[in-house]
């Protein structure tokens, strides 16, 4: 029995530091796995603030070339310009303007810098003008009688009371006026060479980082998936043909698919894989059957419209109104809700929206028969006649609610196309 006893005791040691060793061996590949991460997250970390900080220095190094440019630009400007002063034109212009400035009554420019004492001198003269236009108290007690304005040359020191300033003196400030107006005229035309070249180098950075995006497969596989969520494949009225529609942009129209899409071309979603609105070569609207080829004038029966162009079908539904509005129209609205708030990322939520195919609508209240009615009070719900009379028929909601829109008997004539029969057949459809 000792001997049966010491070996069940070394065999249960002999277990237990086998399962020690177990565990240790695990916390180690655990810890390990945890260094390896917090190493990773660390480079790309340092990648991320070594690319910020490498777009920073490009930042500013561009603006010191373009604030030197400007420099050197107004430097050029101002010395065209005094050889341009001796030509006659240059001569009436210093002329004409001199005498504004001679005829500028000094009580007027006193009040004007009275009550705007920061912006009053450039209705004056030019904003970066040498010559600026102040306030000041000849004799040190500042009172609306004594308190003159005067011209002073912030370069030279200059200055010329308004009161007193003569024909002469107003031809130098004109002079320096003249100079600054064509300097401005130059900086503007700087600036907008300025913001063309930064849209050209911000759209280079993104052609860069889109094709560096294409380059990772990881990366294609997200932007596929964006993709699918953001272009949807309709039919285009006037061709028939099949388009690509961006829900961010409802304004274009892609006639081929986005190449980042590749083989995932099928899995964009489609607005409607039955009844379609089409164009004929006169513009006139009718609706078709993409199956069946099968045709009508008016919108098929138990389909609801869009409830802001009235010619599409619906496909999105708002779940705070209840309206039910076409791809195009709910595109084009929340387009107008991202550029009315855009400070509000919230303000433009997926989630308010409820999406619906391109269907005959089913009552929502008895669940079996097709809807026949909608009513815009009731949260624009569809209900058949018959569910409809019961929730309406009393006098109380027949006066305060709106007429419904009905979804049957809108004077449909369907047909079949003459590609597709050999016998044209008009149905009146209910």
């Amino acid at each position: 029995m000792e001997v049966e006893d010491n070996l069940s005791a070394a065999v249960a040691a002999k277990a237990l530091a086998s399962a020690e060793m177990g565990r240790r061996r695990s916390f180690i590949e655990a810890t390990d796995r945890v260094h390896a991460n917090r190493k990773l997250q660390k480079q790309n970390e340092e990648r991320i603030q070594y690319k910020a900080s490498r777009e920073r220095a490009a930042q500013l190094e561009a603006a010191v070339a373009w604030t030197s440019i400007r420099e050197q630009v107004a430097v050029e400007v101002r010395s065209k310009t005094f050889s341009w002063l001796d030509t006659r034109d240059a001569k009436s212009q210093i002329l004409a303007d001199a005498n504004r400035i001679f005829q500028t009554d000094a009580k007027w420019i006193r009040d004007e810098l009275e009550r705007d004492p920061e912006h009053a001198s450039a209705t004056i003269l030019p904003t970066d003008c040498r010559w600026q236009v102040f306030l000041e108290a000849p004799h040190g007690v500042v009172t609306r009688k004594l308190t003159k304005a005067f011209y002073l040359n912030t370069v030279t020191y200059e200055k010329y009371w308004c009161d007193e300033v003569a024909l002469e003196d107003c031809q130098i400030i004109a002079c320096e006026a003249l100079i600054q107006t064509r300097i401005d005229e130059a900086l503007a035309r700087l600036n907008d060479k300025q913001t063309e070249w930064e849209l050209q180098r911000h759209q280079n950075i993104a052609a860069t980082r889109i094709q560096m995006m294409f380059r990772s497969r990881q990366a294609r596989l997200v932007c596929r998936r964006i993709i699918r969520v953001t272009f949807i494949k309709r039919i285009e009225p006037s061709s028939g043909l099949v388009v690509y529609f961006n829900l961010a942009r409802p304004h274009e129209l892609r006639r081929k698919p986005p190449r980042l899409i590749g083989s995932d071309e099928l899995l964009i979603p489609t607005e409607s894989t039955t009844w379609v609105y089409r164009q004929d070569a006169h513009g006139a609207g009718y609706y078709e059957r993409l199956d069946t080829r099968e045709s009508s004038v008016g919108p098929p029966d138990h389909f609801i419209l869009c409830a802001r162009c009235s010619v599409n079908f619906v496909s999105r539904r708002k779940t705070a109104t209840g309206a039910r509005y076409c791809i195009g129209c709910y595109a084009n609205i929340r387009f107008a809700a991202r550029r009315a708030t855009t400070n509000d990322p919230s303000a433009d939520e997926e989630s308010r929206w409820a999406k619906m195919p391109v269907q005959p609508a089913n009552c929502m209240l008895c669940r079996n028969a097709l809807a026949d009615f909608i009513c815009v009070d009731c949260n624009h719900d569809a209900t058949c006649s018959r569910c409809f009379n019961a929730i309406h028929g009393r006098p109380v909601n027949n006066r305060t609610h709106a007429t419904p829109v009905p979804l049957v008997n809108r004077a449909n004539v369907v047909w079949l196309r003459p590609d597709t029969a050999n016998v044209e057949q008009k149905v009146a459809t209910r």
